[in-house]
């Protein structure tokens, strides 16, 4: 280009980098689609699965329905415990396909809530929600085929140790709802002695 008139020579390297620019940008918009992942910087990393989750995720061969049955009014007032049960449901179903959630809150679906633990008992479930008023009930129930586990939110979110100021809870849930997944899904009953 030092061959050209200045004014040419200016336009032709802005016209380069403006080329380039494009392509540049481009380019990295169709990488983070295809490498779509949020860094998790919350306390406790609720917004994202283990690798042992992801592991059992991806070994899948069938359907499995989580089905969370928290009512909204209670938890409010308490810890929050349903919307990192929600949150966390949500990153269930987007690491498989083979997930179902289904959230039903007895406050504002109660007819659904009704028929979802009639037709739960019917099949043996170990379900046994309370009603909108008692805060430590219900909870997860996780369903493959005609397999069923069932985790209260007590046992999903168990109280913190003594001084202990760390978010462990959506570990402890995530490890629930996880262990619930294998029972449900693995070949081998457990045996009872």
């Amino acid at each position: 280009m030092s061959g050209l008139a200045p004014h040419v020579a200016v336009r032709a390297r802005a016209a380069l980098v403006a080329v380039l620019a494009v392509a540049l940008f481009v380019e990295v918009n169709v990488l983070s689609a295809r490498h779509s992942s949020a860094a998790d910087w919350s306390r406790g990393r609720i917004y994202t699965l283990s690798e042992r989750t992801r592991q059992v995720l991806g070994m899948l061969d069938r359907g499995v329905t989580l089905t969370a049955v928290v009512s909204e009014t209670v938890e409010a007032r308490g810890a929050g415990r349903a919307e990192t049960l929600r949150r966390l449901l949500e990153r269930y179903s987007a690491a498989s396909r083979r997930i179902v959630v289904r959230l039903l809150d007895p406050d504002r679906d109660p007819v659904e809530v009704a028929t979802f633990r009639s037709s739960s008992a019917g099949r043996g479930s170990p379900v046994a929600f309370g009603t909108a008023g008692d805060a430590s009930l219900p909870g997860v129930l996780v369903q493959a085929g005609d397999r069923t586990a069932f985790r209260p939110l007590d046992e999903l979110f168990p109280p913190p140790a003594a001084g202990d100021r760390s978010s462990t809870a959506p570990l402890a849930v995530e490890a629930g709802l996880t262990g619930a997944i294998v029972d449900v899904t693995s070949p081998e009953r457990p045996v009872i002695c």
